[in-house]
């Protein structure tokens, strides 16, 4: 490994690229899914439950199977890039475009992450309601109480993300 110093350059140049674009990416989008779902309505439990399927179906080979047809060479986003005009590459293959690919592909299973920020969010209710009776707008209250109050979930997710990209 670093007997070749550009190869190993590159691979700390991909994996410090990798965290930082899916990382990020996958905890706002993750809070963003939780705040969103963590309204009391009757066919809540479903979006919920459809959220969390790719986190359980993340590494089967149905998976694998679908993510090559949507984006192989001729696969579905290529299709859909083809009515416009662009010739895409082959996303998995293409060392261009993989590892942006990988990184869709890890923000995808993001059901997780909305899990344990939804048991954040459940446990803050009462402080929505104090906020409400005190005048705060929605924006306020995010920025106020469920960010702050969602950093020890924000914790987990993180710790939860390093065993998952360390294979453990």
């Amino acid at each position: 490994m670093f007997g070749d110093g550009q190869h190993y350059r590159n691979a700390v140049r991909a994996t410090i690229l990798y965290v930082v674009l899916s990382v990020p990416t996958e905890l706002i989008a993750a809070l963003a899914v939780a705040v969103a779902l963590n309204r009391a309505t009757r066919s809540m439990d479903s979006y919920r439950s459809i959220f969390h399927l790719p986190s359980l179906l993340g590494g089967s080979v149905a998976v694998a199977v679908l993510w090559k047809r949507v984006f192989g060479l001729d696969g579905l986003v290529n299709q859909l890039l083809l009515l416009v005009g662009i010739h895409g590459p082959s996303w998995v293959f293409d060392p261009r475009a993989s590892l942006y690919t990988l990184v869709v592909l890890h923000i995808w299973q993001f059901g997780a992450p909305i899990v344990i920020f939804l048991a954040g969010l459940r446990q803050i209710a009462s402080e929505y309601d104090a906020a409400a009776v005190d005048g705060a707008g929605r924006i306020r209250t995010f920025f106020s109480i469920t960010i702050p109050r969602t950093w020890p979930a924000a914790a987990d997710v993180i710790t939860q993300m390093n065993k998952q990209l360390a294979g453990g």
